[in-house]
């Protein structure tokens, strides 16, 4: 499958500024400061906050991957303090002018104030207007939305509550748990990554599991009861221009069993248990949203999760992220690769390391030859996270076919444990 359907003049001349302390600052995710570093490995000129990075941008200039610049700010506030850093304020405005565009992780009321400083507007992003991102991040308006395009069985059985309507809430449970679904879900429509998600096994007791999560979201806005199933997760990705939405990739995803997303899997062939029918039909359920939202004004990257039920085979949509996700970075290590080889697959995780590894030197030498070389082994990025306390980071694990990417992420994990 090819990645990716930006040129390769529109990658390199792309402004990425990924702060995600604008949107995420209190997302329960340690490192958050950190993970602007990941537009590093992708094709532009990246922002990041200053900091202890000259081996691995050197060793991203070997490989030849990664940002063509690199733009340091003294601040961790990267969207917040760009506008009154001279140099870099007129960087971006000259580019901007030249016909460059601003991406941004995701966008918020810093992210309007930024462009509005800057004397720029939305046509000089590739990113979409608040109103519009809101929309599309919020999952019960993803539900909404559907209803108005007659499309409400894209989705699991489900009702919108208030967290303080229990009725409602009790009610809702406890029809899908007796309508043959394996689990129900309580999530937050406004969060990421698994916040705000609780699962709720078929039990006799579920109540006693549903009270603590109203208590603990009473002040949410809404919540989404809905049924739950095994299933196979797997997602799509679509890139949205001024001409209109175009396909980008589709992929397997890694969850586990708190919600969290680990990472996924996109390759030249066959993914794992996502077939080539799973692929059509994602692309088919998701294209009308995304063209509705390109109507709107939305430019830039708009991602789609679904499942497939074990029992039954069904497809359901889950969630839409209207903005960069993790997906994005692999599809741009993934576009590198492809350039270099026909056969492919890529694998993206976080990996937890020994307290004793805190900088590239100390990833590259327990990597030894697992390292990437330009067309397979492990790439790693996101390294300033290694200064957690939980030391950690992201790799791009590249091999000839999904198992040979597993077995080098199997290595890569054991060598750093």
């Amino acid at each position: 499958m090819k990645p990716n359907v930006l040129s390769n003049q529109q990658e390199a001349s792309m402004i990425r500024i990924h702060d995600l302390t604008t949107g995420f600052d209190g997302l329960n995710v340690p490192g958050i400061p950190y993970y602007a570093d990941r537009a590093l490995v992708l094709r532009g000129t990246a922002f990041v906050s200053d900091g202890p990075i000259d081996e691995h941008l050197a060793y991203l200039k070997d490989v030849d991957v990664g940002a063509n610049e690199v733009v340091r700010l003294d601040s961790e506030r990267l969207v917040g303090d760009l506008a009154a850093r001279e140099e870099a304020r007129r960087l971006v405005v000259e580019r901007a002018k030249g016909g460059s565009l601003l991406q941004f992780f995701s966008v918020t009321g810093h992210e309007e104030r930024l462009l509005e400083n800057l004397g720029l507007d939305w046509s000089h992003a590739y990113s979409a207007p608040l109103a519009v991102t809101r929309e599309a991040n919020d999952k019960a308006e993803l539900r909404r939305l559907a209803a108005t395009l007659g499309l409400a069985g894209h989705f699991p059985r489900f009702r919108v509550c208030r967290p303080s309507d229990a009725s409602a809430v009790y009610g809702m449970v406890g029809a899908l748990m007796n309508d043959g679904c394996d689990f129900v879900v309580l999530k937050r429509p406004d969060l990421a990554s698994g916040d705000g998600m609780k699962l709720v096994e078929r039990c006799r007791n579920w109540a006693d599991h549903v009270d603590p999560y109203l208590a603990a979201h009473a002040n949410a806005r809404e919540i989404i009861v809905e049924a739950g199933y095994e299933h196979v997760p797997m997602s799509v990705q679509w890139e949205i221009g001024a001409d209109g939405p175009s396909f980008a990739c589709a992929t397997a995803q890694l969850i586990d069993e708190s919600f969290t997303h680990c990472g996924n899997i996109l390759a030249s062939g066959e993914l794992p248990d996502v077939t080539a029918v799973d692929v059509a039909e994602m692309r088919r359920m998701s294209e009308p949203f995304v063209r509705h939202y390109w109507s709107r004004g939305f430019r830039g990257i708009c991602g789609f999760d679904f499942l497939r039920a074990v029992r039954d085979g069904r497809r359901f949509m889950l969630e839409c992220n209207g903005r960069v996700t993790a997906t994005t970075y692999a599809n741009g290590v993934a576009r590198e690769v492809a350039r270099r080889t026909p056969d492919w697959a890529l694998v993206m995780s976080n990996v937890h390391a020994s307290p004793s590894v805190r900088s590239f030197a100390d990833v590259r030498a327990r990597l030894g030859r697992r390292l990437f070389d330009g067309v397979k082994g492990a790439l790693p990025f996101n390294l300033r996270c290694l200064s957690l306390t939980d030391p950690k980071f992201a790799v791009a694990v590249v091999g000839a076919d999904v198992l040979e990417a597993k077995v080098i992420l199997n290595d890569v994990v054991k060598s750093l444990a």
